[in-house]
C-alpha cells in the first residue's frame, strides 16, 4: 500500500436532512416567517429527501472498507435506511450524531439550516479521527476506493483547480453587471470557496474545488479555530447561506496547500449530475460515459422528471446496489 500509512484511521462524515419531515418544515417556516421573505438559499430542494443517503451510504460499505466509522450528521432526526441494517456489525461503524452534539456550547446558533455553517463545526463530532472524509449526502462512490485514494503520506489528495477569483475575470463582472446586486442569501458554490482564499492571503487565485469527497484533517481545524476563533464564530451565526460566509472546508484545503500538507490531484475522477440541465437522451449517453469514475454527486433529484428519475435511480442500483441487496465487504 505506497504511500498511505496502513495503520492510518480514515473516518467518514455524511450531513444529511429529511426537509420532508414535518419537524423540520415547522422550524425552517418558523424561521422564514421570522424574515418576512423564502430566499433562494431556503429553496426547497435543498432540504428535500429523495433517497441520496441510501446510495450514499452503501456505496462506502460497499466499496471503502477502510472505513473505521461513519458518521451521521443530522437535526434530531433518524435516517429510515438504517433500519435495513440487519448486520449488527455493520450497525456498529455507523454513528448518528445530532446538531446539539457539534454545536455545544454554541446552541443559540440553532436550529441551522446552512450547511456552511454545519460545516464549520464538524471537527467537534466526538471520537471523529484525525483523517476523514466529508460527504454531502448526495455524493457516493462508484467504484472501490483505497485509502491513498484519498490521503497519501497523512496528506490529503485535494481535488481542485486553481483559477482565477471571479473579480478579477471580466466574463464573470459583465455577468454580475448585467444581473444586478447579488442575493445576500443564495452565494454561489464558488464565492465561498473565494471568500476562505481570501481569508488566508490569496489575493487573486483561489483552489477550486468541486462537488466530491472530501479529505480532510480534524487537527486543521482545530489550528485554525486556535488562531482565528472569530471566523468560525461569525461563520456559524447564518441559519441560511449568506455572502458573509466562508466554505469550511475551501478554509481547510487552502492552509493545507499554504502549509505544503496536500496532494492535489485535479477533478478527473468524479461527475456531477444534474439531471435538470440535460434532455432524457442526453442524460442517459452521460451515465453512460462513467468508465474511471469513482464519484458522483447527484444534485437536486427531486427536481428531476418521473423519467429522469427512473433512469438515474436504475443506475444507481446497478452501480452500487443497495443495503439489503449488496454484497458488502466486510474486510476491515
Amino acid at each position: 500500500m505506497a504511500g498511505a500509512d496502513k495503520q492510518q484511521t480514515i473516518d467518514a462524515v455524511i450531513t444529511w436532512v429529511d426537509g420532508n419531515e414535518q419537524a423540520h418544515r415547522d422550524k425552517l417556516n418558523a424561521y422564514l416567517e421570522s424574515l418576512g421573505q423564502r430566499p433562494a438559499a431556503a429553496h426547497p430542494t435543498r432540504f428535500r429527501e429523495c433517497g441520496e443517503l441510501a446510495y450514499c451510504l452503501t456505496s462506502l460499505l460497499k466499496f471503502a472498507p477502510f472505513l473505521r466509522k461513519i458518521f451521521i450528521v443530522t437535526d434530531n432526526q433518524y435516517p429510515c435506511v438504517l433500519k435495513q441494517l440487519v448486520d449488527k456489525e455493520l450497525a456498529q461503524r455507523i454513528e448518528v450524531i445530532d446538531h446539539r452534539v457539534i454545536f455545544r456550547g454554541y446552541e443559540q446558533v440553532l436550529p441551522t439550516f446552512n450547511s456552511l455553517t454545519i460545516e464549520t463545526m464538524l471537527w467537534r463530532i466526538p471520537d471523529l479521527a484525525e483523517h476523514f472524509i466529508y460527504f454531502n449526502d448526495d455524493v457516493m462512490l462508484l467504484q472501490p476506493v483505497a485509502a491513498e485514494d484519498f490521503f497519501v503520506d497523512g496528506k490529503p489528495v485535494l481535488r481542485a483547480v486553481k483559477q482565477k477569483q471571479s473579480r478579477y475575470r471580466w466574463s464573470k463582472r459583465l455577468r454580475n453587471w448585467f444581473a444586478g446586486p447579488p442575493e445576500k442569501h443564495n452565494p454561489g458554490f464558488k464565492y465561498s470557496q473565494e471568500r476562505a482564499a481570501q481569508r488566508l492571503g490569496f489575493a487573486r487565485d483561489f483552489y477550486r474545488l468541486d462537488h466530491t469527497p472530501h479529505p480532510l484533517r480534524r487537527s486543521t481545524f482545530a489550528t485554525l479555530f486556535a488562531e482565528h476563533p472569530r471566523w468560525f464564530i461569525e461563520n456559524i451565526q447564518h441559519k441560511l447561506r449568506h455572502r458573509a460566509q466562508f466554505s469550511p472546508v475551501a478554509l481547510a484545503y487552502h492552509w493545507q496547500v499554504l502549509q505544503q500538507q496536500a496532494v492535489l490531484a485535479g477533478l478527473n475522477d468524479g461527475m456531477n449530475v444534474k439531471p435538470r440541465r440535460y434532455p432524457l437522451a442526453r442524460l442517459e449517453r452521460k451515465l453512460n460515459r462513467t468508465e474511471g469514475t469513482k464519484f458522483a454527486c447527484v444534485q437536486s433529484l427531486d427536481l428531476a422528471s418521473p423519467e429522469q428519475c427512473a433512469l438515474i435511480i436504475g443506475w444507481l442500483r446497478q452501480r452500487i446496489g443497495g443495503l439489503s441487496t449488496s454484497a458488502v465487504r466486510r474486510d476491515v
